[in-house]
């Protein structure tokens, strides 16, 4: 998955880029049940006004795994998993470990699908001078309409929150974003 992001605070600038690869295996458990096994390979990238500078630049490489359990019907699916993940940005206040347990419901007619996602994700940035913790709660909505055999548009809608143990990184964000996306059927 490729992704850019624009902001629109003083005009439409560049605000986060980034390349997400997950290489997956499967295995059957029966007939209701899969196990997912996923090598998880990031980038992420932020624009020059967004970036950060020294200890702040959060721009940089991650690499973890990824496992799941999932239930399959013929227009719906059920997931609950791990990923853990070693967060190497180029500074250090956002170095460290990533521990996410997601859940994941889908459906999908044959033309129109929704996904509701929940996800808290522990991160630990120990190369951080305060060994900061910080607890993302996010849970997110996207609707979508397939267009073709392999291309969708639609609208996620997504909210988080963030607790840390340092008050200035406490947040709470919510984020419209209308797409287009190209998804390869492997065959």
């Amino acid at each position: 998955q490729v992704q850019t992001n624009f902001l629109n605070l003083d005009g439409l600038k560049l605000y986060q880029y980034g390349v997400d690869l997950r290489p997956t295996q499967r295995l059957a458990l029966n007939d209701r049940f899969t196990q997912g096994f996923q090598l998880v390979l990031q980038y992420v990238g932020y624009g020059s006004g967004y970036a950060g500078d020294g200890t702040e630049s959060r721009t940089g490489a991650n690499a973890g795994v990824s496992v799941s359990l999932d239930r399959r019907t013929s227009n719906a699916q059920a997931s609950v998993g791990l990923t853990a993940l070693r967060l190497q940005a180029l500074g250090e206040n956002y170095r460290g470990y990533s521990i996410a347990l997601p859940v994941i419901a889908n459906f999908q007619s044959s033309i129109w699908g929704a996904e509701i996602l929940a996800a808290p994700d522990q991160k630990l940035y120990l190369d951080s001078g305060e060994g900061r913790r910080d607890l993302t709660l996010e849970s997110k909505l996207s609707l979508h309409r397939k267009m073709g055999s392999n291309w969708k548009t639609g609208l996620d809608f997504d909210w988080q929150k963030n607790q840390s143990n340092n008050d200035d990184y406490d947040y709470q964000k919510i984020q419209g974003a209308l797409f287009v996306r190209y998804e390869p059927t492997g065959e």
